[in-house]
């Protein structure tokens, strides 16, 4: 703690008592300093990271985080969906994700409806 209170004081050119209180939560920094304590710790979205709700921070940071490792395509509805060459649906889920054993039905239903509709060379 000592280093960083050093390091930051320096880089925010307060004294380290005040670095400290700062760091500790004691003290809140005006708009001036915001600004520098999101170059020092190099935050995403800058003064509005420390503006921001906890919650709304941390969640904003783990999600880009998580990002990095997911696959790409992470609606797997959507996935079907355009697997079939359906272009446009109301996707809004009500009930939370769906289970794979929910989305191989819709699978199912999508493909056979597409079938029923679609001419011969036209189906999926």
């Amino acid at each position: 703690m000592t280093d960083l209170v050093s390091d930051v004081a320096r880089h925010l050119e307060v004294s380290p008592r005040w670095t400290r209180m700062l760091l500790t939560g004691e003290k809140m920094p005006n708009v001036a300093l915001l600004h520098h304590l999101a170059s020092y710790f190099n935050v995403a979205g800058g003064e509005a990271f420390f503006t921001a709700s906890p919650t709304d921070a941390l969640n904003r940071e783990l999600t880009t985080i998580l990002l990095q490792y997911e696959p790409q395509e992470q609606d797997p509805l959507k996935a079907l969906l355009a697997k079939h060459g359906v272009v446009a649906a109301d996707l809004r889920l009500h009930g939370g994700p769906l289970s794979p054993a929910q989305l191989e039905q819709i699978d199912q239903i999508v493909g056979n409806v597409l079938r029923t509709i679609l001419p011969p060379g036209d189906q999926p």
